[in-house]
């Protein structure tokens, strides 16, 4: 199928479209500011989630992927649901998370976006904890304590619960900022994890808490490093995880993946601005071509089918052979055809030669088998020799044997 000279236009332009995009660094300046997506357990480098995905399932727990988005309608009936930054979560996504954990199911909440009033260091500490590995205590016995003597840490940020202080849920102007103008969670949510209790505390302040929302639990984790691929073996990591995760038969446990860009429906969503452009161009371009090639320019015009001429054969075919250099073969064919002739027109036998059939014509007209003798003859010896024959000669050698042909077929 030939494709059509406006697609190749099409194309064409999209693409110039698309260097001249990246020529002027869209596509650099669009990815400066967005996160890194490590925090998954399809990864299986350092800030990857996929050693304690494994080691969960090996150890024979449910641990599945979630791949939807967080809306009440879609997430399961019971179950551990667990948020590793980054989580750019929709506000409804917070709404309706709240209400699931408030039925009695349970969230592992790791990252500063997930954590109410979260302290904010300076360019020094902040770069400073980054890369600092210190060690969480427990401060009181609960479930996930157990087994957990040292929690490790690595992260710049600390919750700021203070157990002497009934804490309280800050106003909209600091969770303004506070969430940099990213959806931030409902006042309700996040006034049930500012009164969230301390569990593990380090010498610059609390990295882990647990929180009660309705009939449910939330724990917070400040060092997501913790729950890694290289953190969850230091210390009692694993532990931690484990308490937190398994510490009460609460369903499967849910990684959620949608908000690291694996989602089910998430495909096109995923696809970079000018890839999309592109795409939707070419789709526009090629309906424009089919449209333009669907539509009639006029009536529609019968096929006349008229009677064919046997002048039209021989002109046709002479064409042909002599574009091809064949005129022997044309000379062949027309002589073969005048002996199939004869004897389909004197009723004799295939296997008679050029003399029975020239004899029995010529008993029936002398003229004719004359003529028909010396046509044949003069076309079997040009046969027979060695030299080429021209393409003059072979239109003439055919056309007597036709002419001869076409005057014995009127006796």
């Amino acid at each position: 199928m030939r494709v059509p000279r406006e697609v190749w236009w099409i194309a064409g332009l999209t693409l110039v479209v698309f260097v001249i995009y990246l020529a002027l660094g869209g596509e650099q300046s669009a990815r400066k500011d967005e996160p890194r997506f490590t925090r998954t357990t399809y990864s299986s480098g350092p800030d990857g989630l996929r050693a304690l995905y494994l080691t969960l399932q090996e150890l024979g727990y449910d641990a599945r992927r979630w791949r939807l988005p967080l809306r009440e309608t879609a997430l399961p009936d019971s179950g551990t649901l667990v948020l590793v930054e980054p989580m750019p979560l929709a506000g409804s996504e917070w709404e309706d998370l709240h209400n699931w954990v408030g039925h009695g199911n349970r969230v592992l909440l790791a990252g500063s976006e997930a954590l109410p009033d979260v302290r904010w260091p300076s360019e020094r500490q902040s770069a400073l904890g980054a890369s600092q590995t210190t060690s969480a205590e427990p401060i009181q016995p609960t479930y996930l304590t157990q087994g957990v003597e040292s929690l490790r840490v690595r992260s710049p940020y600390r919750i700021p619960l203070e157990p002497s202080e009934e804490p309280k849920a800050p106003d909209d102007e600091e969770a303004d900022d506070m969430w940099y103008g990213m959806e931030r969670p409902s006042r309700a949510f996040r006034e049930a994890l500012t009164r969230a209790a301390p569990m593990f505390a380090d010498d610059r302040g609390i990295v882990a808490a647990h929180a009660r929302v309705g009939e449910g639990s939330a724990v917070l984790l400040c060092s997501p490093w913790s729950l890694s691929n290289e953190g969850i073996r230091e210390g009692d990591n694993l532990n931690f995880a484990l308490n937190a995760l398994v510490g009460a038969d609460q369903g499967p446990i849910y990684f959620d993946e949608y908000h690291h860009g694996y989602g089910e429906h998430v495909l096109w969503g995923v696809v970079p601005l000018p890839v999309r452009l592109c795409l939707a161009q070419i789709l526009v371009g090629l309906l424009l071509v089919a449209l333009a090639r669907s539509v009639r320019l006029g009536p529609v015009v019968p096929l006349v089918r008229g009677g064919r001429q046997r002048s039209e054969f021989l002109g046709t075919m002479t064409a042909v052979l002599q574009r091809g250099h064949a005129t022997r073969l044309a000379v062949q064919t027309a002589y073969d055809s005048a002996l199939t002739q004869l004897r389909a027109g004197l009723g004799t036998t295939p296997d008679d030669d050029q003399e029975i059939l020239t004899q029995a014509l010529g008993r029936l007209e002398p003229e004719a088998g004359k003529r028909l003798e010396a046509a044949l003859s003069e076309a079997r010896q040009a046969l027979a020799g060695q030299e080429r024959l021209s393409e003059a000669r072979a239109a003439h050698l055919v056309r007597r044997l036709d002419e001869a042909i076409a005057s014995a077929r009127k006796l």
